[in-house]
């Protein structure tokens, strides 16, 4: 990867990026699910992408503890990786913690159209 341009970018332009990022992460997973389901059918696009995910967030999870040094373990070390997984930002999924437990809850939930 060629992360030059980032070198001497600011911290503003970064968070803009970041912006631009999610949007497009999110923008190629909506266009491939409808796509399959064009070409093939829902139900096949929802069994693609159950394994395509299952798979990507087993990646991203041990991704996310070495990059951000999470050590933690049990509920309050998954709690803190899932605040960097790029769903729980896009979807805005809010955390909320206390000594007892931890929950979670989200504005807005994902969901498949049927069509």
């Amino acid at each position: 990867m060629d992360l030059k341009i980032f070198e001497k970018m600011e911290a503003p332009a970064l968070r803009n990026y970041v912006e631009f990022l999610l949007w497009h992460y999110r923008v190629v997973d909506a266009f491939w699910f409808l796509y399959v389901a064009e070409r093939f059918d829902q139900p096949t696009a929802e069994r693609l992408n159950e394994r395509v995910w299952g798979r990507v967030g087993q990646m991203a999870a041990k991704d996310l503890l070495k990059r951000f040094e999470i050590e933690e373990k049990g509920l309050k070390g998954f709690v803190r990786a899932l605040r960097f997984f790029p769903w729980t930002i896009l979807v805005g999924y809010q955390i909320e913690e206390n000594e007892m437990k931890s929950s979670s809850a989200c504005r807005t939930v994902p969901h498949k159209r049927r069509g």
